[in-house]
């Protein structure tokens, strides 16, 4: 777990704000360890270490992107716009990318140790060059693998362990760096769009047919034509979009699939390893282990089921 550090302090200034549900402009509902208030400008970042607990619905004002320094921790999350509940453990490292104007609703099962950056969508504008009146904007991922924007943001929060007058010299640059990214690598624009990219759209088409069809092959082949890329392709844009590739997301997916059977003690490993679409139940528990830190049995007793 990162270091908290020695003299965490949260100055008066900016703050991560969202509108919540009776329209009010408010930071999220618990005090940060670290918050960088007024060192730079069009960026905040926000440090949290949290029991379980939820934020209730609310839509962002900047865009934000969330880093789990912490252990894994199980995780429940809702787009505003979309009544499905995303259930996954969010693991050591991985990102979520909140854009702005995204009504959302999270809740966490367990202790939760993380970095919030919040960033004013006329920064990516800046770094963008454009002149146009539209902002260019972000999509959002519940999961990413990236190391070098995680360490962005590691880097930022270093910089908040300088003093005070140091913080916008060494911040600002980052800050930049760190925008770029972003758009690069998640921009929305239509020039993204038209190079080749997977459409949120066909994205959700294909996560919705993977979690339908868990328990069945689900080959790239088949996965590529849904979305009438060539399978060099679709695998190319699939982990753009989600940092993940397709194999990885449906291994993912499955293990997430296997926890919710575990609960069930009266289903055998070997019964929830054919659901979850394992070819055997050594390589169930194989793929668990390493995903999870533990095998199913030992999962299914901390969680309280005992298998008969």
């Amino acid at each position: 777990m990162d270091s908290v550090g020695v003299n965490p302090s949260v100055p008066p200034g900016r703050r991560i704000v969202r509108v919540d549900e009776r329209g009010h402009l408010a930071p999220f509902s618990a005090e940060p360890l670290v918050a960088s208030g007024d060192a730079w400008p069009h960026l905040s970042l926000e440090e949290y270490h949290r029991g379980p607990g939820e934020e209730s619905e609310a839509t962002l004002v900047q865009h934000v992107v969330v880093l789990n320094v912490g252990a894994g921790y199980r995780r429940e999350l809702r787009w505003g716009e979309d009544s499905t509940v995303l259930r996954y453990t969010f693991q050591p490292g991985w990102i979520t990318i909140f854009p702005a104007g995204t009504r959302f609703r999270v809740r966490w099962l367990d202790e939760g140790h993380a970095l919030v950056v919040g960033v004013d969508p006329s920064l990516l504008r800046e770094v963008h060059g454009s002149r146009g009146r539209g902002l260019p904007g972000l999509v959002r991922a519940a999961e990413v693998w990236d190391p070098l924007l995680a360490n962005l943001i590691r880097a930022l929060r270093e910089v908040l362990r300088q003093p005070p007058e140091s913080r916008g010299a060494y911040g600002a640059p980052l800050g930049r760096a760190f925008a770029t990214h972003l758009l690069a690598h998640y921009g929305s624009s239509k020039a993204l769009a038209n190079s080749g990219s997977l459409p949120l759209s066909r994205l959700r088409r294909i996560t919705e047919h993977i979690d339908r069809n868990l328990d069945s092959p689900l080959t790239l082949r088949e996965l590529a034509t849904l979305t009438g890329l060539s399978v060099f392709h679709f695998a190319r844009t699939f982990k753009e979009r989600t940092g993940l590739s397709p194999h990885q997301y449906v291994l993912r997916r499955r293990v997430e699939r296997a926890k919710e059977l575990l609960l069930d003690s009266r289903a055998s490993l070997a019964d929830i390893a054919v659901r979850c679409g394992f070819s055997h139940q050594s390589h169930f528990t194989r793929a668990f282990h390493q995903l999870s830190g533990m095998t199913p049995t030992r999962w299914r007793e901390r969680s309280g089921c005992v298998e008969h």
